[in-house]
């Protein structure tokens, strides 16, 4: 019995620690970010992004907005593109011009997902965004109180619930990651007391989005077969009744939705959103592209590191489908790692998604195991649980360190966990055969787990970099031409995205897209397109003649819309540029706003 009260007296002397360790993190990071980015950020008046570690405020609540306006039929203004299509399967090499340019945020969930939005249609957008935030905020705090409460009192249940970057992102973007996080949680925290309550959860899960498949891995890793087929033939039922009761039937939804995937895919790459405010394996190695070679725009950058981030990825999969089979781990140390890859492996993983982390974190808090290396997890987590928008890529300022530091965090964290699991390795001395045949048995299941989903995502990984015929980018020429001279901007845009992704060492496509922002009174996009048109082009040919007098034009336009929108700092960096890469055109500033 004295053994017993001075174990728990140790448990709970270790897991004050902990908590008391991460809540100082997080007071000093927020101090730091405070500091840095709103109270000298107001006091030099350099505007977004260097006064804020949020997304820019007329994006704000975006991520609600959208899900609340379409869930009751998500896929409709895609379905029509689908629709002309003869053969019911096959996806059009030409995407409408329209379509594409409506369709870039969107839908991206899977069916299911926006039958978890379509209640807080029932209510007026700004009632049901209200809802959301009260929902939301009563989650994360229920959970704080639960798993800190008892051992670090209510000082760091709130600093803890309060002073968390990934909550905030996520609740400046109003994003529904918070269901995703909520199921999955549940999923957790069922796994030991009830088996197929668990794996319900995590079918839910799934359902709304397929990363949360990589948690079948800790299922498997148990021996839990029946759970994890169960949870993944759940989310399938759950999606396919989901596409059929919407208007347009199965198949036509299907296509409708794996055609946006398409469109929004090629966004990403286009215009960098996969970069800014992310946290993914991708973004931290194209921000050390950026940071090394400045001259790269966001698209080139994209596409040249595409081949590494796949690799990267499906290395960084074997690794931990190796470490399963060979490693003995506690239960928090699996949820951990599978998280880390559920955020390191997509090409885009918003900050928001970073919430994800607290499951780990609760379960390593009331983890009765005390390692050495706990100092360096109290670390770990504290720091990706803080904002840290300290330093940002001259010219795509939105981009900051911290897309670097969080994947290189999250890298430490599944290599130290590896390393302590490694070391600390006991067979048993029993029944060594019996061991043996079991080990090999969950290598076998897990690297046939590990083949089925390279052969789901490998296809469309090659999809990205097929071969397009000539008659294709001719067509998509001709399209955004005829557009533009009939002023459809919005197809005019759709046609010459299409073609500037295909066709990516040519200035025409460039110039005819500059244009068109133009007209659209887009004018930070014209004066990228108009940039890339230039460096594309030779000294005196016609389209760097074009390219000049466009930039000339747009230039001023750019930095005066930033200045209206009080984005100052940027402003400056555009400026800067613009006269280093072209000194022999003519100076540019914010003196000549004035007329504006």
């Amino acid at each position: 019995m004295e053994t017993a009260v001075l174990n728990q007296s140790v448990n709970s002397s270790a897991q004050y620690d902990r908590i008391q360790l991460v809540g100082k993190i997080l007071l000093a990071g927020f101090g730091l970010s405070l500091i840095i980015n709103f109270f000298l950020g107001g006091l030099f008046d350099i505007g977004y992004p260097f006064d804020t570690f949020f997304f820019k405020s007329e994006s704000k609540y975006l991520d609600f907005y959208y899900p609340y306006t379409i869930a009751g039929d998500p896929y409709k203004d895609v379905r029509g593109e689908v629709f002309s299509e003869m053969n019911p399967f096959s996806m059009p090499e030409i995407v409408s011009g329209q379509a594409w340019e409506i369709n870039y945020l969107g839908p991206i969930y899977f069916p299911f997902a926006y039958w978890v939005v379509l209640p807080f249609g029932f209510f007026p957008l700004e009632v049901g965004l209200f809802l959301f935030w009260i929902i939301t905020a009563l989650v994360f705090i229920s959970m704080c109180y639960r798993h800190i409460r008892k051992e670090g009192g209510l000082f760091y249940t709130f600093i803890v619930a309060i002073f968390s970057y990934p909550l905030l992102f996520l609740l400046n973007r109003s994003n529904f990651e918070i269901v995703v996080f909520a199921f999955v949680y549940m999923f957790v925290f069922y796994y030991d007391k009830n088996k197929w309550v668990s794996s319900l959860f995590l079918a839910a899960a799934i359902a709304m989005k397929f990363l949360p498949f990589a948690y079948v891995l800790v299922q498997l890793s148990d021996r839990k077969y029946k759970q994890a087929i169960f949870s993944a033939g759940v989310a399938f039922l759950l999606n396919v009744v989901a596409y059929a009761l919407y208007p347009g039937g199965l198949v036509n939804n299907i296509r409708a939705h794996l055609l946006n995937l398409q469109i929004s895919s090629f966004f990403y790459i286009l215009d960098g959103r996969n970069i800014a405010f992310n946290s993914s394996l991708s973004a931290g190695i194209k921000y050390v592209l950026l940071v090394l070679r400045p001259a790269l725009d966001l698209q080139a950058v994209g596409l040249r590191v595409e081949n590494i981030t796949i690799w990267a990825s499906i290395i960084l999969l074997v690794f931990v489908v190796v470490l399963f089979t060979i490693a003995k781990m506690e239960y928090w140390e699996k949820v951990a790692i599978v998280t880390c890859v559920i955020l390191l492996v997509p090409s885009s993983s918003s900050d928001y998604r970073l919430l994800l982390l607290y499951i780990p974190f609760f379960l390593w808090l009331n983890s009765s195991a005390k390692s050495w290396r706990d100092r360096m997890y109290g670390f770990l987590f504290g720091l990706l649980f803080i904002p840290k928008s300290y330093l940002h890529v001259p010219t795509y300022p939105e981009i900051s360190i911290s897309t670097f530091l969080n994947p290189l965090l999250m890298l430490i964290m599944i290599f130290a966990i590896a390393f302590g699991s490694l070391i600390s390795q006991n067979q048993p001395e029993k029944d060594e055969v019996e061991y043996k045949a079991h080990t090999l048995k969950r290598k076998f299941v897990l690297l046939f787990f590990l083949l089925i989903v390279l052969v789901v995502f490998w296809p469309g990984m090659e999809n990205k970099r097929k071969t397009i015929s000539p008659n294709t980018v001719q067509e998509l020429r001709l399209l955004a031409m005829r557009s533009e001279r009939s002023a459809d901007y919005s197809f005019a845009a759709g046609y010459y995205m299409q073609w500037t992704l295909l066709d990516t060492t040519t200035p025409e496509n460039h110039l005819g897209l500059a244009r068109v922002y133009l007209k659209m009174d887009r004018y930070w996009d014209s004066y990228q397109e108009y940039k890339k048109a230039a460096l594309l082009s030779l000294k005196n040919s016609p389209s760097r003649l074009e390219a000049e007098v466009g930039l000339r034009m747009v230039s001023n336009d750019t930095i005066c819309y930033m200045i209206k929108m009080k984005q100052f700092g940027w402003s400056r960096l555009i400026q800067d540029e613009y006269n280093d890469l072209f000194p022999d055109l003519p100076k540019t500033g914010s003196k000549k706003c004035s007329h504006n």
